[in-house]
């Protein structure tokens, strides 16, 4: 054999290991792309039977991944599938501070606002002023109280027996009770009666004289001035024969006669300062001499005439 023959064989025998090098390496090739979707399929089913079955942490419990970690399978792309790890968790919303909303309360859709609400607040209460006015402007006019008397402004009180009503046993000691009497807010008194009247005897009555039991006519003076000074109105009970048992007139013959007497009487009293008249049993008066009663009554209303505010009281 010569040198060129042995050449060409030694090209040969390099040809053929290289071809048959690229023939195994294609084979390897195959063989690691099947073994890669054999572990692809096996993965798969593993992951399907996973699923389908509850996953156990000791065997007792469902094993329960931590929160800090969440999964989410996607769809899977060349047998892989993708993990989505949160490192930190998620913050809550927890408002705006002082400082956001103030600034949000600057911006020019809120401060519009706020001035249109302002408006509508006042034109609302303006309204509501103007029908106020109105309505009291077309309202019609209360009626006027009609006039009140003092004896509608308090209690009366009455004094029969001006012995046993003060410590003086007088009239004298009914003036000093005054300051009392008023902090009662007693706004009349009723006093007496204190005229001369002996029981039953119709002969020996006097009206115009103040009974010596009683005291004096200066002492009744002081009274009426003591009580004016208080804002007290005094009335003087006149009953004729108001210690007697025949009737507060004496007898029937007498009524007559008494009542005569009477008329002057009430003009001097009333001349002394007296505000109202007391008499008892008048329907005896009225009913026996109707005459005597109409001027007795005349008497009165001439009174109230001269002086509106003093006030004439018949019982």
């Amino acid at each position: 054999m010569n040198t060129e023959e042995t050449n060409v064989d030694v090209e040969d025998a390099q040809t053929i290991s290289v071809e048959q090098k690229d023939a195994l390496d294609a084979a390897q090739v195959a063989v690691d792309a099947d073994a890669t979707e054999a572990d692809v399929s096996e993965a798969d089913l593993d992951q399907e039977e996973q699923e389908k079955q509850p996953m156990t942490a000791g065997g007792d419990r469902p094993a329960v991944a931590p929160p800090e970690v969440r999964e989410e399978v996607g769809a899977e792309k060349n047998g892989s599938v993708k993990l989505k790890v949160l490192d930190e968790a998620e913050e809550k919303f927890t408002g705006l501070n002082k400082e956001e909303l103030l600034r949000v309360a600057g911006t020019p859709g809120w401060v519009r606002t706020r001035w249109a609400l302002l408006l509508v607040f006042w034109l609302g209460w303006l309204g509501m002023l103007v029908g106020a006015v109105l309505i009291l402007l077309q309202a019609p006019g209360c009626r006027e109280l009609p006039a009140t008397s003092w004896w509608n402004e308090g209690p009366l009180y009455q004094i029969g027996n001006i012995q046993a009503f003060t410590d003086m046993h007088n009239l004298k000691g009914l003036e000093q009770k005054m300051n009392s009497l008023s902090q009662l807010k007693v706004k009349g008194l009723v006093v007496g009666p204190i005229h001369v009247a002996p029981p039953d005897e119709a002969i020996s009555l006097r009206f115009e004289e103040v009974s010596l039991d009683a005291g004096n006519l200066d002492q009744f003076k002081g009274v009426i001035q003591a009580a004016r000074r208080k804002g007290i109105s005094v009335v003087l009970d006149l009953t004729p024969n108001y210690q007697g048992s025949s009737g507060p007139w004496f007898s029937s013959n007498s009524v007559t006669n008494v009542a005569e007497r009477l008329k002057s009487a009430l003009v001097f009293w009333l001349n002394e300062g007296v505000d109202g008249i007391q008499l008892s049993g008048v329907e005896q008066l009225a009913n026996m001499v109707p005459s005597l009663w109409a001027d007795i009554r005349a008497i009165i209303h001439n009174g109230i005439d001269k002086d509106p505010k003093r006030c004439r009281i018949h019982l």
